[in-house]
C-alpha cells in the first residue's frame, strides 16, 4: 500500500501529528487531493480529544494525540474493533497519515 506524506496529501495550516509526550493539536488541516492511502481526501473533525494510534487497533501503540475541534484530511480503513464516542462497535479507522490512526466513529465529516 503506498502511504505518501500527509504534507504531500493535504496543506497544513499547523503541524498535524504530534509524538508522544508533546502538545496536542488544534490546528486545521484543509483538504487537497488525495490523502495518505491515495484515495479522495476526506475532512473530518474531531468530537473529542483522540488518541492517534500506530496502526488500527486500540491495542497499538499510542504515538500523540488529535485535539477537540481539530480538522485533518484522511481516509477510511478497516482495523480492529472498538467502542467509543457513544458507538458500541465499530472497526472503521481513518488513516491521517504514514501509521497514524484515529477511530472513525470520533469524528464528524
Amino acid at each position: 500500500m503506498r502511504l505518501p506524506s500527509v504534507m504531500a496529501a493535504c496543506t497544513s495550516a499547523a503541524a498535524l501529528v504530534v509524538l508522544a509526550g508533546g502538545p496536542a493539536l488544534a490546528g486545521t488541516v484543509t483538504t487537497g487531493s488525495a490523502s495518505p492511502t491515495g484515495a479522495t481526501c476526506t475532512t473530518y473533525i474531531a468530537l473529542e480529544t483522540l488518541n492517534i494510534r500506530s496502526s488500527p487497533s486500540t491495542t497499538a501503540t499510542v504515538v500523540g494525540t488529535l485535539a477537540q475541534g481539530a480538522k485533518v484530511c484522511g481516509s477510511t480503513v478497516q482495523g480492529g474493533s472498538y467502542s467509543a464516542c457513544g458507538v458500541k462497535f465499530s472497526s472503521t479507522w481513518v488513516v491521517i497519515a504514514k501509521a497514524k490512526y484515529v477511530a472513525r466513529s470520533c469524528l464528524k465529516g
